[in-house]
């Protein structure tokens, strides 16, 4: 896994234990591998979908704010995409950014 995959798999694992605690984070990863997201977000929103139902928006708005945070960005709630999306958007701007700081 590269630098961003790591910090979407942590920021998973670390939102859902901080809205639901560890046991339950941790049986949620157990079941929906955080480590899925990384390799295919539409997939891993798909099975919290089907464990969660609409349950699984909380998720993956809880996901989605821990991942923002921890790569210090603004996460703008005016344009709503879907979950996979957003994740592809933030992978795109992580790497633009960190080019651009190469490039300096």
């Amino acid at each position: 896994m590269n630098n961003f995959e790591n910090i979407l798999v942590n920021s998973a694992r670390s939102g859902l234990r901080k809205l639901l605690g560890d046991s339950p984070a941790a049986t949620i990863d157990f079941y929906c591998d955080s480590s899925m997201l990384a390799e295919n977000p539409h997939r891993y929103e798909k099975e919290l979908e089907n464990m969660f139902g609409i349950g699984a928006n909380v998720l993956r708005e809880a996901v989605l704010n821990e991942l923002h945070m921890q790569l210090g960005l603004q996460r703008l709630k005016k344009i709503r995409k879907n979950f996979a999306d957003e994740i592809l958007e933030v992978r795109r701007e992580y790497h633009s950014r960190n080019n651009s700081n190469l490039a300096s």
